[in-house]
């Protein structure tokens, strides 16, 4: 089912127009190695060039986690796991929690949140340094117009994937 579960998520990214797709296996049966091999295959066979350039900028892979998941590392344990030399087709990865928001803040005197500054407060250069960005909900409800900002008319991101969405 896993086979099957990869082949539809890659028929449904040549699908125009085609802006979400829904993976809903039970629970234990591989939804993050199925998104993990179709996104691999995504950079491989260059379906998003933004991704696969050889080098940055990117438009990155934003995945969006539970805390727990974040501070355990489960997606970048995975992606160490089961893809070879480490997983380095998805490198560099940035796990963008606590400190690193400060460091990629581009006014530290700047204080408040960006839903208070009205405006993109997190280095959007430095974030597109990185083929995978992995941060939590609360990081984008408080972080909301840098998440959100539109480059040229396009999204900063190339593939966004909520991992346990219901949060």
């Amino acid at each position: 089912h896993q086979i099957e579960g990869v082949r539809w998520l890659q028929a449904c990214s040549k699908v125009p127009n085609r802006r979400g797709v829904l993976l809903a296996d039970d629970m234990g049966l591989g939804k993050t190695l199925q998104i993990l091999s179709f996104l691999s295959w995504a950079i491989e066979s260059g379906r998003f060039p933004d991704l696969s350039a050889d080098r940055p900028p990117y438009r990155p892979i934003l995945l969006v986690v539970p805390v727990i998941l974040l501070e355990n590392k489960t997606w970048e344990q995975e992606i160490e796991r089961f893809f070879r030399s480490n997983g380095s087709i998805f490198t560099p990865v940035l796990n963008l929690h606590g400190e690193k928001l400060r460091w990629l803040r581009q006014d530290l005197d700047q204080r408040g949140r960006e839903t208070e500054i009205g405006r993109p407060v997190l280095d959007l250069d430095r974030l597109q340094r990185h083929r995978v960005v992995i941060t939590n909900y609360e990081t984008i409800t408080n972080y909301q117009h840098s998440f959100a900002f539109l480059r040229n008319g396009k999204p900063l991101w190339s593939v966004i994937v909520t991992d346990e969405a219901q949060e």
